[in-house]
């Protein structure tokens, strides 16, 4: 038996998904609820399911404790969603978040040639919430501020950043 029992994966298949939706479910940050539910139930996983998303994570013995959504906006732009590593003590400081960061900017590459880029280079978007470790993660991985907004809460500020990815 292994040690850890983590695997890393596109979640395409329907066991996977389910994982997927009840980890999003549980991790839902610092937003209204009744949004958060709705946004994941009716928007994130069918397009997950109806290939317009494309899902990333870690799972260890069946259940996910890490992901990462990319939503294609253009071929030129991808926008990467719910970015999280689950706050269990023993998962934190080990790279697996920024081994969870390389892959999906490689598969945003990847996607971003798929549905026709040309030019050689993939903008990656994010949001995230200002001021907060994930702001410094980011940042720290060559991601940069373009603007701030309150995008899910009016009483938090959240931190747009950038980066650009080549395509292979």
């Amino acid at each position: 038996m292994s040690k850890y029992g983590l695997r890393f994966d596109i979640f395409d298949g329907a066991k996977d998904i389910r994982s997927l939706e009840d980890f999003l479910m549980a991790h839902r940050g610092p937003y209204g609820a009744e949004a958060y539910e709705a946004w994941v139930s009716e928007t994130c996983i069918p397009e997950i399911e109806t290939g317009n998303r494309l899902a990333l994570g870690w799972v260890q013995r069946g259940r996910v404790v890490g992901d990462a959504i990319l939503v294609p906006r253009t071929p030129e732009r991808i926008t990467l969603k719910h970015f999280r590593v689950h706050p269990e003590q023993w998962l934190q400081n080990r790279g697996m978040a920024q081994f969870l960061l390389n892959q999906a900017l490689h598969e945003a590459a990847e996607l971003s040639e798929q549905i026709g880029n040309t030019t050689g280079a993939v903008v990656v978007g994010l949001d995230t919430l200002a001021g907060g470790p994930a702001e410094k993660f980011f940042a720290h991985h060559g991601f940069i501020e373009v603007g701030k907004a309150a995008l899910y809460a009016p009483e938090t500020t959240d931190v747009l950043m950038e980066r650009v990815v080549q395509v292979p």
